[in-house]
């Protein structure tokens, strides 16, 4: 997990690779989730992301992983809860890595100029 999101801070500028790389994030937590409950602490341990979000995240990770469980034996939902899909999963974890994400190095340090007309006085020079 920490490689991919490694991966997405390096090359996560590019939009090919940022389609993939939040996919193979989304599917990894949720192979990682059922059987390794720390995957929580590295995904907090990421800049700009609060708790309560991974939190919240990881709940509606764990409701998808019981309700394929509940699916996989033949048993209808019996929570009665409302499943969650895979876009609002990854959307939700677009949200917890915003700040993670690498900017292109041309962006990165590119300055924003802006001039207010009513500095520039126009001098007419008649002769």
């Amino acid at each position: 997990m920490f490689t991919i999101l490694r991966a997405l801070h390096t090359m996560g500028q590019h939009e090919p690779n940022y389609i993939a790389l939040i996919q193979l994030a989304v599917l990894a937590y949720e192979l990682l989730r059922a059987r390794h409950a720390c995957i929580v602490e590295i995904l907090a341990q990421v800049p700009g992301c609060s708790v309560e979000d991974v939190k919240r995240f990881d709940d509606h990770v764990l409701q998808v992983i019981h309700g394929k469980e509940n699916g996989a034996n033949g048993q209808k939902g019996s929570g009665g809860g409302k499943i969650v899909g895979d876009r609002t999963l990854k959307n939700m974890f677009k949200k917890l890595i915003g700040q993670l994400i690498g900017k292109d190095v041309a962006q990165m340090f590119k300055v924003y100029n802006f001039y207010n007309k009513s500095l520039f006085i126009h001098f007419n020079i008649s002769n």
